[in-house]
């Protein structure tokens, strides 16, 4: 059972479509960059991908990658898949209460990626999916529902976290969370970190999505070869309040 009393003091958003380096080398890119980026790069894994169980509140391992995954310079092969939204690099639960990125509170591993970190339910709807392919691995929530008070109309998010293989072992991945879902929920937090002291945030309270958007969390400064990038902070980017 949740209970947050919201007070909202005002509302800022931060309206570029590009940003960073956070402290750890990456920037970040939506959907005003490319209009073709969304569809030349999102997968339905439902049928193909391994379906990794009904849970609520849960977490899986999804395996350990042939390829090398570069997370904020570590190695991080092992990749570990949270119900409520997260992919870890550590063999540690995260529940389902979300965070500012990056965050020092001792509750959260250090180094995870966020798409949608909010209080999901996969119990009973909805489908959590992982796939690795030659260069990349992708990991879905497919129609899965936020947890709702009794008697809240239920609504459903369908997203994707992939991650690409390092160009030399060494440089940084890339990243991208895509959506295909219409949803605004007040209670979550998206972004990602590598330590409780270097990180990117794109959203925190709301969570808002629509068909068709993405990011893209990159070491490339101009990986489009037209953007007008603004320097941020994590405490900046995409952040609602």
């Amino acid at each position: 059972m949740r209970f947050i009393i919201l007070i909202l003091l005002g509302i800022t958003a931060c309206l570029a479509s590009s940003g960073g380096p956070d402290g750890g080398g990456y920037y970040w890119f939506d959907r005003d960059e490319s209009p073709d980026f969304f569809n030349n790069n999102w997968v339905d894994i439902t049928s193909t991908g391994t379906y990794m169980g009904p849970g609520d509140d849960t977490y899986w391992f999804a395996g350990t990658l042939s390829f090398n995954f570069v997370f904020y310079g570590e190695l991080s092969n092992d990749i570990y898949i949270s119900s409520n939204g997260t992919i870890v690099f550590r063999d540690v639960y995260l529940g389902w209460g979300f965070t500012h990125f990056p965050s020092t509170n001792s509750c959260w591993v250090d180094a995870l990626a966020a798409p949608w970190w909010c209080d999901l339910d996969a119990s009973e709807e909805g489908g959590i999916y992982f796939q690795e392919f030659s260069d990349h691995f992708v990991a879905m929530w497919d129609a899965v529902p936020p947890w709702v008070e009794s008697g809240e109309p239920p609504y459903y998010v369908t997203f994707i976290i992939i991650g690409w293989s390092s160009p030399d072992g060494v440089t940084n991945s890339d990243i991208a969370f895509m959506y295909n879902s219409s949803c605004n929920e007040p209670e979550g937090s998206s972004g990602m970190q590598g330590d409780p002291y270097t990180g990117t945030e794109l959203h925190y309270m709301p969570l808002i999505c629509e068909p068709g958007d993405w990011y893209l969390l990159t070491p490339n400064e101009d990986p489009f070869g037209t953007s007008a990038l603004e320097t941020t902070t994590w405490a900046s980017i995409k952040s609602a309040l």
